[in-house]
Formats: C-alpha cells, sequence, structure tokens
C-alpha cells in the first residue's frame, strides 16, 4: 500500500492539495474574508492619488523647459512622496470617518414624504416643557345606562302592527307599534273616568238650574249649595281617576282625548322615546371643556338670515337636531300578546360613545 501511494504523480498530489485548501477557505471565509477586505481597501487608499488643484497660470509666468520639467518631478518623487502619502492617509481617514456608508443614509425628497418626514416635524431643538405619554391600544364601546334605550309596553295587549325593522334608523317620535289593549284594570279605570264624567256634566247642568229658579224664590238656596257641594267630590274624584290613567301609562293626550271623545280607548301607540341629555351626570377626567365628537344633523328649513352677519350664529347657540336611533333588537312580530312591562324593542344612540384603552396596570 505504501508502494502504491509513493508512486502517485506529483500532479494529483498538486491537485488535492489546491481542492483541501479551496475547501478550507469556503469554510472558514467569515473569519479572513473581513480583515482582509479590510486590508485591500486600505492599500488602495494609500496609493490613490490626491485630487489636482485646478486653477490659471498667472500673467507673466514662464514656462518650464523640459529639462527643469523633470528634474522637478524627480525632485517631487524623491522628497515629497512621504509628504504626499501623508496628506491621502488623511484626506482618506477623513472622508471614511464623515462620509462612512455603513453610517449615513440619503433621502430624496419623495422619500422623506413616504415616511412622513415633513416640515411639520424637522423642526429645530428648542426647550419646551416634557410631557409624559404612552401608547395603547384601544376600542370603541357603548356608553353605560346611556347608549342602549329599551322600549316596553305599559299594559297589556296584542300587537296588531310592527312599523320597526331591525337596522333601521328611526327619529325621536317616530311610530314602532300598535298595540290593542286587552288590560281588565285599564278598561276598568277608563268606563269610572267615563262614567264620572258624565256624573259631572248632570250637575253642572242641575246647578245651572236651580240657580234660575232660586233667583224666583221658588227653591231654597241650600238646595244649591248641596249641588254645589255633590259638583266639588265629583271634580276631584276624576282628578283621582285620571291620574289613575297616567299610571296605567296613559299619557296627558290620550286622556284628554278620552275625555273629550267620551270613547274608551282601544288602541295604543307606541313612540320612539326621546334622549335625554346627562352631560352634568358624566364622568369629568378632565377641568377642560371637551369637544365631543358626534353625528350633528342638518337642520330642516333653517330661517332666512336677515343679514349676513348673522347667517352663522356662535357655535354654542346653533339649535341642534335629535339625532337618530338606531333598532338594535326587535324583540315582538305581528299577533303577539304582551303583558305589561315587556320589552318590545331595544334602540340605541350612537351619538356620543366612549373610547376604552386596553392597557395593563
Amino acid at each position: 500500500m505504501k508502494q502504491s501511494l509513493s508512486k502517485l504523480p506529483a500532479g494529483i498530489w498538486w491537485t488535492a492539495g489546491i481542492i483541501l485548501l479551496v475547501v478550507l477557505a469556503a469554510v472558514t471565509w467569515t473569519f479572513w474574508y473581513p480583515a482582509a477586505n479590510s486590508a485591500v481597501d486600505a492599500t488602495i487608499a494609500v496609493f490613490r492619488p490626491s485630487p489636482k488643484p485646478t486653477g490659471n497660470t498667472q500673467d507673466g509666468e514662464a514656462e518650464n523647459d523640459p529639462s527643469d520639467h523633470s528634474h522637478a518631478d524627480h525632485d517631487h518623487n524623491g522628497h515629497d512622496h512621504a509628504n504626499h502619502e501623508h496628506t491621502s492617509h488623511n484626506h482618506d481617514a477623513h472622508e471614511h470617518a464623515g462620509h462612512d456608508e455603513a453610517s449615513s443614509l440619503s433621502l430624496s425628497t419623495q422619500g422623506m414624504r413616504n415616511i412622513g418626514l415633513t416640515p411639520d416635524y424637522l423642526k429645530p431643538l428648542s426647550l419646551q416643557t416634557f410631557r409624559k405619554s404612552i401608547t395603547v391600544p384601544a376600542v370603541i364601546v357603548e356608553r353605560p345606562g346611556r347608549t342602549q334605550v329599551q322600549v316596553a309596553t305599559p299594559m297589556t295587549g296584542v300587537v296588531t302592527h310592527v312599523h320597526a325593522v331591525q337596522g333601521e334608523a328611526v327619529e325621536p317620535g317616530s311610530l314602532l307599534f300598535q298595540i290593542r289593549l286587552t288590560h281588565e284594570d285599564l278598561v276598568q279605570a277608563q268606563t269610572e273616568f267615563l262614567k264620572t264624567l258624565g256624573e259631572l256634566d248632570v250637575e253642572e247642568r242641575e246647578i245651572a238650574r236651580l240657580r234660575d229658579v232660586t233667583t224666583s224664590g221658588a227653591v231654597a238656596g241650600k238646595l244649591v249649595l248641596e249641588r254645589e257641594y255633590a259638583r266639588d267630590r265629583l271634580s276631584a274624584l276624576l282628578l283621582a281617576q285620571r291620574e289613575a290613567l297616567r299610571l296605567h301609562g296613559l299619557s296627558e293626550q290620550q286622556v284628554e282625548q278620552i275625555a273629550q271623545q267620551r270613547r274608551l280607548l282601544r288602541e295604543l301607540q307606541v313612540f320612539a322615546p326621546s334622549i335625554d341629555a346627562h352631560d352634568e351626570d358624566e364622568i369629568k377626567l378632565t377641568a377642560r371643556r371637551v369637544q365631543p365628537v358626534a353625528f350633528q344633523p342638518e337642520i330642516r328649513n333653517p330661517p332666512p338670515a336677515a343679514d349676513a352677519r348673522m347667517a352663522d350664529p356662535p357655535t354654542d347657540q346653533v339649535p341642534t337636531a335629535e339625532a337618530p336611533l338606531v333598532i338594535q333588537q326587535l324583540n315582538v312580530h305581528k299577533g303577539q300578546s304582551v303583558n305589561a312591562g315587556e320589552t318590545l324593542c331595544i334602540l340605541a344612540d350612537y351619538q356620543e360613545l366612549f373610547i376604552e384603552g386596553l392597557a395593563f396596570e
């Protein structure tokens, strides 16, 4: 085996050695390549010629003859080589220290606009008060007890018509439901109210008749006083019955309608409520006046301004219409029987919302 290895030609040994060196260089290039690259750059910088000054010769300056020029070049090469080399070294070191490509970045005007470096941000340094601030993610949430409005039926009945559609935006005062009343107590209260109204009318006519008869002396005045006392008792009873109807859920207009038409209320109309203002009850996180970011609907048919200066009133005096309400949830359908206090729908007022920050303590 030793004899066969010794008989191999020298060219094979050279080829194997070169291949081995290439493999080692490829494996260890991360160790020797940066140092070698720096050495090459330094060598190139040493032999880089310095820029020649440009300028015109002065008037009257004589041109050197070839012999003098050769001699001057010889002296320059012989005596000023060290100085020239030192100057090139300093110039190259200055360029690398101040204008290193690895530590500087050049941006065009378009590039500065793309990353937001506008003149509003690029300002000279100045002394000012430092205010510590943090940035936290946040989500928009509803105002507890303010955003959602629950619409419930005040009396027992059967839904005869549904005007509301889930997801629809309705204005306050819009008709939402029609309910046929079937509550026995409400029917009884209306009947008693109409009965008292009839008795009061009879007493009024009787008092008017007795006053005419009393004037002639045919009837004593005591009888007129008794009728007046009875009328006062009926008036007090009528007032109590009117308030009882209000407690059953009827509005003042509905009670007045019963009194004028002398007919029982058979149908209940449910309208969208108005949103109450609770600015004084809201949480105050700062003493500064906060301008809310909210939807302000356009004023319909604004009155014409008498003068151009009066066309734009102050901001705090501009009348604003009520914002629409969104029907978030609809719970009933036509023909459904509902009890007093049962929820018909849920409205949402998105005019003002809260921003809830999600931060750890």
